[in-house]
Order: C-alpha cells, then sequence, then structure tokens
C-alpha cells in the first residue's frame, strides 16, 4: 500500500511538471514572436536592424509579402547568404508589433516556376532564381541576392591573394525596408 500511494504521488507530481513546462513553452513561444528575445553578439550587430527599419515597420499599416527565390534550407548553408533569412525573421517580428504583418516565403522557382507569375503580372522584369520580391498590394520591388552585399573597401586594400577570402558586407536592409 506505502508503494502505491507514493508511487501514485510520484506520477502526479511528474504529470504537474509536465504540464507547467508545456504552459511556459506555449506562453514563451508566443512572447517571442511578439517580442525579439534573441540577441546580436556580433560586433557589426549584422543580425539586427537599424532604428529607422524598425520604426517603419512598427508603423506599417499595410501586409507586406517577401519572396525569396531560393530555398531557404540552401541559404542557411551558404557563406555571408546565411545571414537573409536571419534578418528576414526580424522583419516579421517588428511588423507583429505594429499593424502591419511581414509574411516570408521561400521558393525554389527551378521546382515551382508557376509562382513567378503570381509576382509578374505587377512587374516588367525579369524573376529569376536568386530575386528577392518584396510586394504590397499592386506595388512589387525586385531586388537579386547578390546586390545585398558589396566588398568590404578595407580588404581592397589589403594586398590581393588567390587564397585571400573575399569579405562582404550586408546592404540588403536598406533596399528590403
Amino acid at each position: 500500500m506505502k508503494k502505491l500511494k507514493y508511487g501514485s504521488m510520484a506520477a502526479v507530481i511528474t504529470a504537474i511538471v509536465i504540464a507547467i513546462v508545456i504552459v511556459l513553452n506555449i506562453v514563451m513561444s508566443s512572447l517571442m514572436k511578439r517580442y525579439p528575445i534573441k540577441f546580436d553578439l556580433t560586433s557589426d550587430n549584422r543580425y539586427e536592424l537599424c532604428s529607422e527599419s524598425k520604426t517603419v515597420l512598427k508603423n506599417m499599416k499595410s501586409d507586406v509579402e517577401i519572396a525569396v527565390m531560393y530555398p531557404e534550407e540552401t541559404l542557411k548553408q551558404m557563406n555571408y547568404y546565411n545571414m537573409i533569412p536571419a534578418i528576414l525573421e526580424k522583419y516579421q517580428v517588428y511588423a507583429n508589433q505594429g499593424k502591419g504583418n511581414v509574411d516570408i516565403k521561400y521558393y525554389d522557382i527551378t521546382k515551382d516556376p508557376d509562382v513567378v507569375s503570381k509576382y509578374s503580372k505587377n512587374y516588367n522584369g525579369t524573376i529569376t532564381q536568386g530575386s528577392v520580391v518584396v510586394s504590397c498590394g499592386d506595388k512589387v520591388k525586385v531586388a537579386n541576392i547578390k546586390s545585398f552585399f558589396t566588398q568590404d573597401s578595407s580588404s581592397q586594400n589589403q594586398t590581393q591573394s588567390s587564397s585571400q577570402e573575399q569579405k562582404l558586407l550586408f546592404v540588403g536592409e536598406s533596399t528590403i525596408t
């Protein structure tokens, strides 16, 4: 009888602890969607938006869709380009603090070429693999992922060698905003 009493008490306590963890997880995940809790500890704050972009996003009244014509998994595996999904996630977080919304979608247009026609009706240019499409209603702006980066001017002054890695700076925030 004593083993049954202690065993059932242990099961009840375990169930209560699991329930508390689940509720805490739900609350924290909803808070993380609403408020950016990730910290950018890089020296140049490369994964954080500037205050002007944050203000624009918080004051946004319309819904905006950002379509990246490149698979997210591929971007996350590439040097330099792996910061694009992290930055775009910040756009969603700060927009959710206002009245607007930013919806981010990743497409592989080699596998799904029909997605280009969705944006082409409001854009006269060419949308290719590597394009980033920002659309709001019938307004569409397209940029290429490669234009989000520029060569670091301090690395140009160093002696060039074939083994030296090219250093790039992210300049895509102003284009997206």
